[in-house]
């Protein structure tokens, strides 16, 4: 384990949030969340260091990851046309998905007429001829000079234990006017901030749009588009109901907070039909009224700049 300042403005003030358990493949092992009161970031802190990281992405990780479900191809289409708005498509235009994992976003860029490249120390798929493939940090990728016409990043930059060094990697790399799109959590938002809802320790940062903004232009970067409203990254606020029940009794909102109505029928030996759910709503009536109403408090986060899951478009200066 090892501690740090903040990863952005370097300071060493912070402040302390939260502690939350690796809920996946390590639940005896607690870690504190911080938040740096000079400029926001808030990140991990104790934190494994870069060495022991392999343990918390055993092969169970990636399995999650296949891009084989209706719902992920229909994500990935998405993720692609976020690219396709702003490169065309063409054989001699190159793409680096940074943090490529399984290479299902890799595979259907290939087939959109994309040069296509991967890097990612844990991807369990090789390199070939259809598809170039690093097996290294971003920041050690032997490429140091503008190359790429765009660089994606979804859901990888909360796992990097150095995001300025990823920031600074990009504008190396990324040709004039290319694109840098990525997708991370928005630590404006109840969910991630309160709500013990990210997936530490794999999730080690944690950022505003200030943030972003900062990075990006200490990078030679400029941020275009910052996307609030994106339909694939489903991040509802579950359990704010039961944060704001505590913070009206003056109670501390603690893990683990509540149940889920899949715990609940779980720990009964209960089949999913009317009367578990019956059953759950007068055994758990805030739990239960949190679930139901979590994806409209999701909306109007959506619509307050507020939600959890955002999407940037970022070029190049």
């Amino acid at each position: 384990m090892e501690n740090v300042g903040c990863n952005l403005c370097k300071s060493e003030n912070l402040e302390y949030l939260y502690q939350i358990p690796d809920e996946k493949f390590n639940p005896s092992e607690v870690f504190s969340v911080v938040e740096c009161k000079d400029c926001g970031l808030g990140f991990v802190n104790p934190r494994p260091s870069p060495l022991e990281m392999s343990r918390y992405y055993p092969p169970e990780f990636y399995q999650t990851l296949s891009g084989s479900e209706p719902k992920d191809l229909e994500r990935l289409k998405s993720q692609a046309e976020y690219i396709s708005k702003y490169i065309s498509k063409s054989n001699d235009k190159r793409l680096l998905d940074v943090g490529c994992a399984n290479g299902a976003f890799l595979k259907l860029m290939k087939s959109n007429g994309y040069n296509v490249h991967g890097v990612d120390p844990y991807s369990p798929i090789q390199d070939s001829m259809d598809m170039r493939i690093y097996k290294t940090d971003l920041p050690r990728l032997p490429i140091c000079e503008p190359y790429f016409d765009a660089i994606t990043a979804w859901a990888v930059l909360e796992h990097v234990h150095d995001p300025k060094a990823y920031f600074e990697k990009v504008g190396q790399i990324l040709n004039k006017d290319g694109i840098f799109v990525f997708f991370v959590p928005n630590f404006r938002s109840l969910a991630v901030k309160r709500l013990y809802s990210e997936d530490v320790p794999r999730h080690l940062y944690f950022f505003t749009p200030e943030n972003i903004f900062r990075y990006a232009d200490e990078a030679g970067l400029k941020v275009e588009l910052i996307d609030y409203k994106n339909k694939y990254f489903i991040y509802n606020p579950n359990r704010w109901l039961l944060y704001f029940v505590h913070k009206v009794l003056g109670t501390k909102f603690m893990w683990p907070v509540n149940i889920s109505y899949s715990q609940f029928i779980e720990a009964g030996g209960m089949k999913r039909n009317l009367s578990s759910l019956i059953k759950f709503f007068l055994f758990h009536p805030i739990s239960f009224l949190d679930s139901l109403l979590a994806p409209m408090v999701g909306e109007i986060e959506r619509y307050t700049k507020k939600y959890a899951a955002v999407i940037y478009v970022v070029r190049k200066r």
